[in-house]
């Protein structure tokens, strides 16, 4: 595993620091961080922006999915996700955060599926999906092709929150009690680890690695996967645990035309 692809992987601590900036109590650095994202994601849209006029010629069905997903689906988890009434984005990761690290993972994981860089992507994966990468990459990859833009939307979004008894409930809430009457800080919460799932669509162009002129539009579907954990002491504050890594992933053929 090359030192290039090892600060590249969306699953290296620096990213991890970065999945933690949105938790920051400090509402000026929160702003100051969300901007960061904000221009990062803007450019990273305006960089793999292209041509979509081969939408007309598809059938009805998946114009009407790429529009219900890049316009209404966007605004509306855009807003859900950094809304200061839904509080995820305290809790969690602003949605210009998530973005960018979705694409950049799987930006990071093309390249080394066209370079046979099995192993560096492993962390990206659970088990049962890595263990079929190889059939992945001919999937994505066939017909010399190779990633030329990208652009992804979430489709759909699955919050689980671990659940607590009621006498584990009640136990943890005596024993945060006991310990604030003592002058101690709490060394238990209320709150519960949260597994987070979201569906992201990534909408493709890939190119013939012989010639640009031979453009290939694929749907990639990816499910991508991350636990937070409370912060003990904090009161609705979560830090990552678990990376992100995909659960799930598909890949189908939209059109291949002539640029």
């Amino acid at each position: 595993k090359s030192s290039s692809r090892n600060d590249s992987s969306p699953n290296n601590d620096r990213d991890a620091d970065n999945n933690n900036a949105s938790n920051d109590s400090n509402p000026e650095q929160r702003e100051s961080a969300h901007k960061v994202w904000i221009e990062k994601y803007n450019a990273t849209r305006a960089e793999n922006k292209f041509d979509f006029s081969i939408l007309s010629a598809l059938p009805w069905s998946t114009q009407w999915e790429y529009f219900s997903v890049s316009v209404v689906k966007e605004f509306l988890y855009r807003t859900a996700m950094n809304s200061w009434m839904t509080g995820f984005s305290d809790r969690f990761v602003f949605y210009e955060e998530f973005m960018c690290g979705v694409v950049d993972g799987f930006t990071f994981i093309v390249q080394c599926l066209e370079e046979d860089e099995f192993e560096s992507v492993r962390d990206c994966f659970i088990d049962e999906v890595h263990q079929h990468v190889q059939e992945l990459k001919q999937s994505m990859l066939s017909d010399n092709l190779r990633l030329h833009k990208v652009n992804a939307y979430i489709y759909n979004v699955r919050v689980e929150k671990e659940q607590l008894g009621w006498e584990e409930l009640m136990q943890r809430q005596r024993q945060i009690m006991q310990q604030q009457q003592q002058g101690q800080q709490p060394s238990v919460s209320t709150n519960t680890p949260v597994d987070l799932f979201f569906d992201v669509k990534y909408y493709c162009q890939f190119v013939d690695a012989d010639n640009d002129d031979q453009l290939e539009y694929r749907i990639v579907d990816a499910l991508w996967n991350a636990k937070y954990e409370p912060i003990v002491g904090e009161r609705l504050k979560y830090q990552i645990t678990r990376a992100w890594r995909i659960n799930h992933i598909s890949v189908s053929v939209l059109m291949h035309t002539t640029n």
